[in-house]
């Protein structure tokens, strides 16, 4: 399931088989519709602390009783521009593992590069937008400000 304020995004995820929503009251109201249980697993890419903070509310409750059940998990893959925060009680009650992941290791450029050369990994409709380095100050600006449409900028080296 995801969640985007701009519907191109959502129909880039539905057409790739994902239960896509734009939000209108909040992402909580959102979700809840669609897993009123809450999450196994929240991922927040966005960047936007405010919506890290309501993820958490998306996880799962671990329940109170003597069943053997996996975590919930959030996984922040956001890059944010300031410190995040988030209600430490609300991740306490949910026994909430949080997971910062890296991608910075050689062994994960490797084999993003080997799923990219196999077909596995898919990108063509996520590109929005091709630029030189030399336009990178403007391309940034423009995903700073969340322009609608934009998604993904590539850079061409050569």
């Amino acid at each position: 399931v995801a969640a985007d304020l701009d519907s191109s995004r959502v129909a880039i995820a539905r057409s790739a088989g994902i239960e896509a929503v734009v939000p209108s009251e909040g992402i909580g109201e959102a979700f809840r519709s669609l897993q009123p249980q809450g999450a196994d697993i929240v991922v927040d890419s966005t960047g936007a602390v405010p919506v890290l903070q309501q993820s958490v509310l998306l996880a799962r409750m671990k329940p109170w009783d003597d069943s053997i059940t996996e975590q919930a998990r959030l996984v922040v893959q956001g890059s944010y521009p300031e410190n995040v925060t988030f209600d430490y009680h609300q991740a306490f009650h949910r026994e909430l593992a949080v997971h910062f992941p890296r991608d910075q290791q050689p062994r994960d450029i490797h084999a993003v590069l080997r799923f990219l050369a196999g077909g596995q990994l898919k990108t063509r409709d996520l590109i929005t937008q091709l630029g030189r380095p030399a336009d990178a100050q403007g391309i940034y600006s423009a995903l700073r400000a969340s322009r609608p449409g934009l998604l993904t900028n590539v850079f061409q080296w050569r």
